[in-house]
């Protein structure tokens, strides 16, 4: 009986939700991986020979550090986008493309809004450039940062960026989704009101600021 009941539930679930777009998780894992094994070690050696004037000064150096990684945030992060939109055979039927909510795709069976999935890279790329996860927390809110324009964060936004430490630290995308995926989806936002799409994408999404990310490193 007790079956049969959560069989109809689920059914009626599937019934009523809009599908959100398809599976993401093999492409944007191999993102996380190229942060954190190429472009991230490289930022960092780079950033290393910059400074090496200063090796007998390890304090001013660290200073020195700290001012350029900011500084080259400052030119990428406002920007920092993953742009495009996997569709499979069935999905997305989706719901309405509201502001902040456009582009749901689903990530090891969560469903993720764009800008929450930029959030968990811009904080992956902050901590590999060797920012402090409590600056990058920080500066974009009104409310902890003077300088910061637009809309306070939302805890959702902040749990967005703690994902983001998380893949740094090395915690897997999986156990980061199990984690923290629902924390992240805005209480009134479309990526709530979606069922997560069983089918699996192959298409890349494209790196909005491709050529700036590659420069630092060059």
């Amino acid at each position: 009986m007790v079956v049969g009941l959560l069989q109809r539930a689920s059914l009626e679930c599937q019934a009523w939700l809009p599908l959100a777009g398809p599976d993401i998780s093999e492409y944007w894992q191999s993102e996380i991986t190229y942060f954190r094994t190429t472009w991230g070690p490289a930022y960092r050696s780079k950033l290393d020979t910059k400074t090496q004037a200063l090796a007998l000064f390890p304090e001013k150096r660290l200073v020195l550090r700290s001012a350029i990684a900011l500084g080259h945030m400052n030119q990428v992060g406002k920007t920092l986008d993953w742009s495009g939109f996997p569709q499979g055979t069935y999905s997305p039927c989706e719901g309405p493309q509201a502001g902040g909510d456009e582009r749901r795709l689903t990530i090891q069976g969560v469903v993720v809004d764009f800008r929450k999935r930029n959030n968990m890279m811009y904080a992956l790329i902050g901590r590999e450039m060797g920012i402090p996860g409590i600056v990058l927390e920080n500066a974009g809110d009104p409310k902890k940062n003077p300088f910061a324009t637009g809309n306070p964060d939302t805890p959702a936004t902040r749990e967005s960026y703690r994902a983001g430490f998380d893949l740094s630290d090395g915690v897997t995308l999986r156990d980061v989704m199990r984690n923290r995926g629902r924390a992240m989806q805005e209480p009134n936002g479309w990526a709530r009101r979606e069922w997560p799409s069983w089918e699996v994408s192959a298409d890349r999404l494209q790196r909005v600021q491709a050529a700036a990310l590659q420069q630092l490193i060059d």
